[in-house]
């Protein structure tokens, strides 16, 4: 009887080891397929999640550029109302007001210019000096008949820029720089007399810096009062603002060298 006992105690002992085996790997097996149940809806969530801020991103990509274009003809609609009011201001290149509406309505161009920028290319708050300096030539060759019918020819437009992209506001300060710099020389270096009229920027880095310089080659510059005046103001702001430090030469020409930090 006892061997008996012994063997079935055995086999008893046998399928309970059996069956704790079974269980064991059925419920590894239940635990497993939960976890890849949930790992599942965990990455479809994610990928529900990342479409959800890829959509929001355009949305509001489209919105900022929306934003842009409606600036900048905000902005072409008050150069309009200018440009209507200057015709009943005198005619006359040498009158002051005239100058001056001139001069309003340009500072106002150039803040458009770079809206445009922005505005065809949506999702971006960086521009092109490059391509800014591009389109605001293309510009003042077609409106500043004031300045360029005195000259003998055409005025050689020279640019050497970074290919990089520059912050918005930077953008702007140095575009309105470029414009104040570039009415001035047009106005006071060159004469019918000069062979060739040629001005240069160029922007560059140099020992963590970046650099700005403007030239012309103008031999008969016109003593004036501009450093006195709003232009110079602007300059000397903008500076400030950026953390910069300018030279300023206008003997021979005009040169203006401007060096601010990156960031």
């Amino acid at each position: 009887m006892f061997p008996r006992s012994s063997e079935l105690y055995y086999n008893i002992q046998n399928s309970k080891g059996i069956l704790f085996v079974v269980l064991s790997g059925a419920v590894i097996f239940f635990l497993l397929s939960r976890e890849k149940k949930s790992q599942s809806q965990l990455h479809e969530s994610i990928k529900d999640f990342e479409s959800s801020i890829q959509t929001t991103i355009q949305e509001k990509s489209i919105l900022v550029a929306e934003i842009h274009h409606r600036v900048k003809n905000n902005l072409a609609i008050i150069c309009s109302f200018l440009e209507l009011q200057k015709e009943y201001i005198s005619n006359d290149a040498s009158d002051p007001g005239l100058r001056a509406f001139h001069k309003s309505i340009n500072r106002i161009k150039t803040m458009s210019i770079m809206h445009e920028i922005l505005y065809e290319n949506p999702g971006s708050m960086q521009v092109k000096f490059g391509k800014f300096l591009s389109g605001y030539w293309s510009y003042i060759q077609r409106a500043s008949s004031i300045y360029l019918n005195r000259l003998s020819g055409q005025v050689d437009f020279k640019s050497d820029s970074l290919s990089e992209s520059l912050d918005f506001g930077l953008g702007v300060n140095l575009g309105i720089i470029t414009n104040e710099l570039v009415l001035q020389s047009l106005e006071n270096s060159f004469s019918k007399t000069d062979p060739k009229a040629v001005i240069s920027i160029s922007l560059f880095k140099k020992d963590g810096q970046f650099c700005y310089e403007f030239q012309d080659n103008g031999s008969n510059r016109q003593p004036t009062d501009w450093k006195e005046g709003l232009g110079m103001k602007i300059l000397e702001s903008i500076a400030v603002q950026i953390k910069g430090k300018f030279s300023l030469n206008d003997t021979e020409g005009l040169h203006f060298s401007l060096q601010f930090p990156e960031n």
